[in-house]
């Protein structure tokens, strides 16, 4: 500890279970996103197709698991945003342990969003990038 207050550095274990290995293994990077249902869906950003914006969408908090063994870092999300702005087929790109993955999962999917729109002016689904980054210290 640097001066009492600020930590120079900090070193966190945690125990990772086989079940949570497996878990991990089935959800973590197995997306390809250029198969169905992605593919079916343009990115957010492209050309003719606005981002959506958000109305109703709160940030996941830590699951105490999580708070206890001082987990930080990002969980990665895709999910497809429909054209009535709800949140649909969300994939892990990358996830964190202590039930981070599946708080952000199931906060996402609370989302309400303005949907985007597409080349012909009206709203159009599209498939967008999620992250939410965990950090204890600021």
């Amino acid at each position: 500890v640097d001066n009492g207050k600020n930590y120079k550095a900090l070193r966190i274990s945690f125990p990772f279970s086989d079940q949570l290995a497996a878990l991990m293994a089935k959800n973590v990077g197995t997306y390809d996103l250029s198969a169905a249902p992605y593919s079916k869906f343009p990115k957010a950003g492209a050309p003719g197709y606005s981002f959506p914006h958000c109305i109703y969408c709160p940030t996941p908090g830590y699951s105490p698991d999580a708070l206890s063994a001082h987990v930080e870092g990002e969980v990665e999300l895709v999910a497809i945003i429909g054209v009535d702005g709800s949140v649909t087929n969300i994939a892990v790109l990358k996830g964190l342990p202590g039930g981070l993955t599946a708080k952000t999962i199931q906060t996402v999917g609370k989302w309400k969003l303005k949907p985007a729109s597409g080349p012909d002016g009206k709203p159009a689904a599209v498939q967008v990038p999620i992250e939410a980054t965990f950090k204890l210290f600021p």
